[in-house]
């Protein structure tokens, strides 16, 4: 009777170090984001990606600086490839913008609109107004996925 009621106390006291590790599905995991960017004019320049999470959000799309990440790619024949690797599962979304003279930063002309070539996740279209976060974001979770974003001009 003892040695049963060691043994169910020491069941007690261990039982929290021999369960499953993975308190939910999703911790501490990863997978990657592959873009393409296509229908780029020319390739002069550089295309700029921003991509932001849902921490981020309220930065999309004008706060460049407080993005999540960013990459800085070179275009060959009008198409840009890049991959964001190990991003932790979450809800995200980007902008591209073709930097053509390499200044690193989106023109625009007198009335605020770009002068050069942008683009967003989702190919949201827009008229006269910013996008938002949720209308241009997209779940990474399982599966690396690729998402294809066409250059407006």
């Amino acid at each position: 009777m003892r040695i049963e009621y060691i043994f169910a106390l020491l069941l007690l006291f261990f039982s929290p170090l021999i369960g499953d590790d993975n308190e939910s599905p999703k911790k501490n995991k990863s997978s990657n984001l592959n873009i393409v960017v296509s229908g780029i004019k020319s390739d002069s320049g550089f295309v700029r990606v921003h991509l932001y999470n849902s921490e981020r959000k309220d930065f999309f799309p004008k706060k460049t600086l407080q993005c999540y990440k960013r990459q800085v790619i070179e275009i060959k024949d009008g198409i840009c490839r890049l991959s964001f690797n190990d991003l932790p599962y979450d809800t995200y979304c980007f902008s591209v913008h073709h930097d053509e003279n390499a200044n690193e930063k989106m023109d625009t002309n007198i009335l605020g609109l770009p002068t050069e070539g942008w683009g967003i996740s989702n190919n949201v279209k827009l008229f006269m107004r910013l996008p938002n976060f949720d209308e241009c974001s997209f779940i990474l979770d399982n599966n690396d996925i690729t998402i294809n974003v066409e250059m407006r001009y």
